[in-house]
């Protein structure tokens, strides 16, 4: 068969089998005659799978570490804010001292800020509470899905 450009040879070809190809024979190549298996040749060494591991860790432990700072940080924000508004709320409280009407109001306002600062904690703290409960709910959701299809499978004896 040709194909125009194209020029067929018969030199290369293989002409004693059957077209097939047959893979290269690895008792020359393995030492000793031992028989190796593509599912039993591991696709790592252990040194290499160690390495992974350590390498997994260090970076989960490196990105635990970010998070454990910057939560300080945020801490520490918050307790310097803190500390500012009660040393601006102290001076004017100092201001205010002979006028009774500018000192209810300024009291009233600090007791509103302190009131709204206290809701968004138990807030922040109700979140954190439903987020862990989360957690707990859709594992258990898991598990009773697990056991569900035991036993159903059981039931049906597949």
């Amino acid at each position: 068969m040709t194909t125009k450009g194209v020029t067929e040879s018969k030199t290369g070809t293989m002409s004693e089998t059957d077209g097939q190809l047959k893979p290269p024979s690895n008792e020359d190549k393995i030492p000793g005659g031992v028989k190796v298996s593509p599912e039993d040749t591991p696709k790592f060494s252990q040194k290499q799978f160690d390495d992974a591991i350590h390498s997994a860790k260090s970076e989960t432990g490196r990105t635990v570490k970010a998070l454990e700072v910057r939560e300080q940080a945020v801490k520490d924000s918050e307790a310097k804010e803190a500390n500012r508004q009660n040393v601006r709320d102290a001076k004017e409280i100092e201001d205010a001292a002979g006028d009774t009407e500018k000192l209810s109001a300024i009291r009233l306002r600090q007791d509103a800020r302190s009131k709204l600062a206290e809701a968004e904690r138990i807030e922040k703290e109700t979140d954190a509470k439903i987020a862990r409960n989360q957690v707990e709910i859709d594992a258990a959701k898991e598990t009773r899905l697990g056991t569900d299809i035991s036993a159903i499978a059981e039931k049906h004896k597949v």
